[in-house]
């Protein structure tokens, strides 16, 4: 089932996401938002853009080698994030209509569980690290926009408050 994305304005948006709580469906969850991503054309979904506030992202993305970048990640915790930034253009299916250069680390340790449970710790770069990165802020109650500079927020300001008008009235997510 496609689910409703959640966009900029809604108040689940800017909390930080709670643990996941393992009585939760998370299979049907975590497929409704395989569903979701596919059909918006994104490559990281966060279970909070859903309107689940649990510590939950999946990415699917095909990598230019042809290798897929297909993962869930339930309870993430970033350990550290190093290497030069690098500056790219994202996206966010919370503020469609906007693209802007956000500026990431090039690396990534992050430790997290799998849907059976299982722990991992694993260190991710380049284009991989970034996508964690971005789903990161989404868990941990911040936007991608919060890493512009005033300059460049302030040139984006009229998009963001017709997003965040656009569906204030709709309250659309799960109380856990």
């Amino acid at each position: 089932m496609i689910l409703k994305i959640v966009l900029y304005g809604n108040p689940i948006l800017s909390k930080i996401s709670k643990p996941v709580d393992r009585k939760y469906p998370l299979e049907e969850l975590i497929q409704n938002m395989y569903e979701t991503l596919h059909a918006t054309k994104g490559v990281g979904l966060a279970a909070v853009q859903v309107g689940v506030p649990y510590r939950l992202f999946i990415t699917d993305f095909t990598l230019e080698n042809g290798e897929e970048f297909k993962e869930v990640f339930i309870n993430p915790k970033i350990i550290r994030e190093w290497g030069n930034p690098i500056t790219l253009v994202e996206g966010c299916l919370s503020f469609p209509g906007i693209a802007v250069e956000i500026k990431r680390k090039r690396n990534v340790e992050l430790s997290y569980e799998d849907i059976e449970g299982k722990h991992f710790t694993k260190i991710f770069t380049g284009i991989r690290a970034r996508i964690i990165q971005h789903e990161m802020d989404h868990v941990e109650g911040r936007y991608f926009i919060d890493n512009l500079d005033y300059v460049d927020r302030m040139s984006i300001t009229d998009k963001i408050e017709k997003i965040k008008n656009r569906e204030l009235s709709e309250v659309n997510y799960q109380v856990i």
